[in-house]
């Protein structure tokens, strides 16, 4: 073969590599549409935390009406989901559950404790849910966590 033939060979198999490698249609992400983004929180709404947890849900939703008066995130509305985690682990279990696989968010924020983020960031790892963190304990941060972020 000369190097000429080389190099047309060359050629021809990169081209058809790249072309077999290039995405044919967009992935699907979790709760995100071309219209919205959904996201999910766990607050107290009802228990021992709930002033403070009432407060937080309401502050939540007026910042999604705010970003969505403003055009939402790049022409996408935000759409919050809040469930009662009542300040207790099977509540914030089941709410993350809900979340995740009926709800099918694309963001957690929350949960409102470190005890309840104590039990549910293995669940949050597993389904690579971005998550911001209310509380900032250390388990939030080391060993470090990929998918949760702390204020």
């Amino acid at each position: 073969m000369k190097l000429r033939d080389l190099l047309v060979l060359f050629i021809v198999v990169s081209t058809i590599s790249v072309l077999s490698c290039k995405e044919k249609k967009v992935v699907d992400v979790r709760g995100v549409t071309d219209k919205s983004i959904k996201i999910g929180t766990s607050l107290p709404i009802t228990g021992a935390a709930a002033s403070l947890g009432v407060q937080l849900a309401e502050a939540a939703r007026n910042y999604v009406k705010y970003v969505n008066e403003q055009g939402g995130i790049h022409g996408r509305m935000l759409d919050l989901v809040v469930e009662d985690d009542r300040y207790l682990i099977p509540p914030a279990i089941a709410a993350l559950k809900k979340l995740v696989y009926k709800d099918k968010v694309f963001a957690f924020v929350g949960p409102g404790s470190a005890s309840l983020l104590n039990v549910l960031w293995k669940k949050i790892q597993e389904n690579k849910l971005p998550t911001v963190s209310i509380t900032m304990p250390d388990l939030a941060v080391e060993p470090f966590k990929k998918y949760i972020f702390i204020i």
